[in-house]
């Protein structure tokens, strides 16, 4: 053992004195004093790396300590909202994080997230790559109601008036993103009702389609007519880039069920937001069972202009009213076959042969028997005006009348064709 450190020593000895001799050829390296020195000198600063060294690793290895953390972020909460919010524990590591005891209350609003587990890669976060391999949200909820108004002193300023930039633009990412699987259940307490969310899927990134299965369920907290609402659908969502959406559709059935609908009351919602390539377009439908309510077509254009497009409506309350859990719907119809009319009203209303109360009224129920479940989209949208229903106002109208009717058909046609060529080449209605 002694002979090992004696060799040791010798050979620190030797090196010390190549070292001096070839940066200080002269002088002596053999001198005693010279080398002691440096090799006193090496030593120190060995120590002094070493010791950075350990700092340096206690420093990261304290970042990646639960209790840090926490309370980091305990004083991150605390300035930003006071002492309304709270955090029970946060856990961030390389590849998983973790929330526990999350609760937020603001102005008619108050979140609490029991737990919440996400599993990802730090590294990939540090370059701006955020891909979650999963996400497990369970228990959260959210209750709203009613904000206090708040009291103004001084009348608010005026805010300037904004460009609508298109809704793709303000879902727009900061980072890259990817979300391989999902699971998020919770509820939403409104005022007078609770509403159930589970959302299941995943696969959302660049080159896939993100797929999530939706479960809703409504049930009224006071008893009433509605005793529950259940839907059940999907959410497909596209990415062009790692950043940017290009397609969102959302399907939906909903089922009513409660006293005076022992069979329950169904509804069907379709609603598509899609990017083109002069800007975006949107359609909504919403149909319930044998009927369609609404339909409605829209487009953007990256131009700046207005939105613009034309919409259909064929509802009354009584085809609402289960589905808002008891809530009192004011009384209304809204028909395609009364649009239709009231545009021909308007047209012959400085004519010699201006429209009557009862033709409008035989109209309007010639065209509701013909059940035409047409969609006509553009201004001149509404039920569609059929060869069946000028025979019909042949016996109803008069000569100028049907003629007028007869016009308002060709210009039907005419934007139907031309709302089929826009919907062939992509781009949104409106837009040539």
């Amino acid at each position: 053992m002694h002979r090992t450190e004696a060799a040791s020593q010798c050979g620190e000895k030797r090196l010390v004195k190549k070292c001096l001799a070839s940066f200080f050829p002269w002088k002596k390296a053999r001198e005693p004093v010279v080398v002691a020195s440096c090799m006193k000198k090496l030593r120190h600063l060995w120590i002094c790396l070493a010791s950075l060294a350990g700092a340096l690793g206690l420093l990261i290895g304290a970042a990646f300590v639960p209790a840090v953390q926490t309370g980091v972020a305990r004083q991150v909460l605390e300035g930003q909202f006071g002492e309304h919010a709270s955090l029970g524990r946060l856990a961030i590591g390389w590849s998983r994080i973790r929330v526990e005891d999350f609760r937020l209350e603001q102005p008619g609003c108050v979140v609490a997230l029991p737990s919440l587990e996400a599993e990802w890669s730090l590294s990939s976060a540090l370059r701006k790559r955020v891909k979650l391999r999963r996400l497990l949200a369970k228990g959260w909820s959210v209750e709203l109601s009613a904000a206090p108004a708040a009291q103004a002193d001084e009348p608010a300023a005026q805010t300037p008036v904004v460009p609508f930039p298109g809704v793709f633009r303000l879902i727009e990412l900061p980072v890259d993103f990817v979300l391989d699987a999902a699971e998020l259940e919770g509820t939403v307490a409104l005022p007078g009702e609770r509403l159930g969310v589970s959302v299941a899927g995943g696969q959302l990134g660049v080159g896939r389609q993100g797929l999530f299965n939706l479960a809703l369920t409504l049930h009224p907290v006071t008893g009433g007519a509605v005793e529950s609402v259940q839907a059940n659908g999907t959410l497909a969502v596209t990415m062009d880039t790692p950043r940017t959406v290009s397609r969102v559709s959302a399907q939906l059935d909903a089922e009513a069920r409660g006293a005076q609908w022992p069979e329950g009351a169904r509804l069907s919602l379709l609603a598509t937001l899609a990017r083109v390539a002069a800007g975006e377009s949107y359609e909504v439908r919403l149909s319930a069972v044998g009927k369609q309510l609404i339909f409605a077509q829209a487009g953007w254009s990256a131009g700046g202009e207005p939105v613009s497009g034309s919409w259909k409506v064929d509802m009354r309350t009584a085809d609402l009213a289960p589905f808002v859990a008891g809530r009192a719907l004011p009384t209304f119809e809204v028909l395609g076959a009364r649009g239709v009319v009231n545009q021909l009203e308007s047209r012959l209303q400085y004519s010699e042969s201006p429209l009557s109360a009862a033709q409008a009224e035989q109209l309007v129920s010639a065209m509701a028997a013909g059940g035409s479940a047409q969609v006509v989209p553009g201004p001149m949208g509404g039920a569609a005006i059929t060869e069946g229903l000028l025979q019909q106002a042949q016996s109803v109208l008069s000569a100028e009348q049907v003629a007028a009717l007869q016009q308002l058909k060709a210009e039907q046609e005419a934007q139907r064709k031309l709302a089929e060529l826009h919907r062939q080449a992509g781009e949104p209605p409106g837009e040539r």
